[in-house]
This record gives structure tokens, C-alpha cells and sequence, in this order.
């Protein structure tokens, strides 16, 4: 199955269709997902979702950090916009640099069929009405939870919690009263920049004796 196709509609002529939708002989050809080697399946797992996942999470671990540590309401808004613009920026460089035509192949690329219609479009209305009654308005209470629960909220509030915890964890000790205090800071003994240790702390060098400790409640 080819993945790039020139289809001329049936419902009437070419240039009378054209002439009624405004259509010009770029709108008939037609590009879809026509399936992918094995072997590049592994090199877009390596060379484009390996890398991604790990900027996602380096991006949300850090800018979670860098937003809970953010005490004014303002600047916290400031630097939420801030990390909208960095998870849009692999669109900006597309919209920027892609070329013409790989621009035009990515706007008319067809929808991926994700289910098979065939059986549905073989039934009768009776047949179709009594499989919509049995689907839809079953006592099924746990797939009428499915239709309502918006799964979307479900997983932010799931990984909300999940940087939460672990920003507590890497940042934070438990007190003899319970309560989470920071953690005792150390000067670096290194002040070359690294992006790498910038990112994450087991790279950093560090002092032996903290320059910050949280004093003792009371003092």
C-alpha cells in the first residue's frame, strides 16, 4: 500500500469538482500512514522518542522544581508561560524551518483509521438501533464511569501528585514535628557552567559544609 495516492472523484468530473471546491491538483493527491519497516520503527524509537521522553522529563522535573520554588503568584504565571513556550518550540523550528512541501504532506496527511467500520456499515437499522440501545444505554456502571471520567484531569492530577512527591523528596527533609523543611544548601566548588550539572544534582561538585542550614523553630 502506497502512502502517496492521486485520487480523482467520482461523483463527477475532475475539473468541475475542482471548479466547485476551489480545488487545485495538489488537493487530490492524497498522503496517509501506509505502515513502517521494522527497522525504522527502531531508528524513530532511538533518534526520536528516546530523546523526547528524555526532554519531557527533564523539562517537567526541573521547571516543577523551578515553579514550586517560585514564591510571588506573578512571576509563577510568568514562568508557566515561559515553559509553555519551551514544549511548543519543536513546532516553532517546523513551522520555521520545514520545508514547503513537507509542510503541505503534514497538513493533507489523512486521519489513521483507528477501528473497522465494515461490520456497522453491512447493518440493518433495527440491527443498528438495538447494538446503539445495548452499547450506550446498558447498566453497565462501570463503562458509563469510562464515558464521564475525563481521563485527560485523571492523568495530570496522577503526575501532579507524582512531582510533588518527588520534589519533597529531593528537596525536602521531615522534621521532628512532622512538618517538611528544605534541605541544607552547599556552594559549589566548580562555577564552570555545565548544562549537565546544571539539570541534574549528582553531577555537581559540592561543598563539604553547607552555607544555609533552616534555623531551629524558635530562633
Amino acid at each position: 500500500e502506497t502512502w502517496i495516492s492521486y485520487e480523482v472523484p467520482t461523483w463527477t468530473s475532475k475539473e468541475k469538482a475542482k471548479q466547485m471546491k476551489g480545488w487545485t491538483e495538489l488537493d487530490l493527491v492524497k498522503f496517509k500512514v501506509a505502515g513502517m519497516p521494522l527497522h525504522w520503527k527502531l531508528v524513530n524509537f532511538l533518534v526520536i522518542f528516546v530523546p523526547k521522553a528524555f526532554i519531557w522529563w527533564t523539562l517537567v522535573s526541573s521547571g516543577f522544581h523551578f515553579l514550586m520554588e517560585t514564591a510571588s503568584i506573578i512571576e509563577c504565571v510568568v514562568n508557566c508561560m515561559a515553559l509553555t513556550f519551551i514544549l511548543d518550540i519543536d513546532e516553532t523550528v517546523f513551522e520555521r524551518l520545514a520545508t514547503v512541501a513537507a509542510k503541505h504532506m503534514m497538513s493533507h496527511l489523512e486521519d489513521m483509521a483507528l477501528f473497522e467500520t465494515s461490520l456497522e456499515e453491512q447493518e440493518t437499522d433495527e440491527q443498528a438501533a438495538i447494538r446503539f440501545q445495548r452499547e450506550e444505554f446498558s447498566n453497565d456502571r462501570w463503562r458509563l464511569l469510562q464515558l464521564i471520567m475525563p481521563r485527560r484531569l485523571l492523568w495530570i492530577l496522577v503526575l501532579l501528585c507524582c512531582f510533588v512527591c518527588e520534589y519533597y523528596y529531593t528537596s525536602c527533609v521531615l522534621s521532628k514535628d512532622g512538618s517538611w523543611i528544605s534541605k541544607e544548601l552547599y556552594a559549589p566548588t566548580d562555577v564552570t557552567y555545565n548544562p549537565v550539572a546544571f539539570l541534574y544534582s549528582a553531577f555537581r561538585t559540592q561543598s563539604e559544609h553547607p552555607v544555609w542550614v533552616m534555623p531551629e523553630s524558635g530562633q
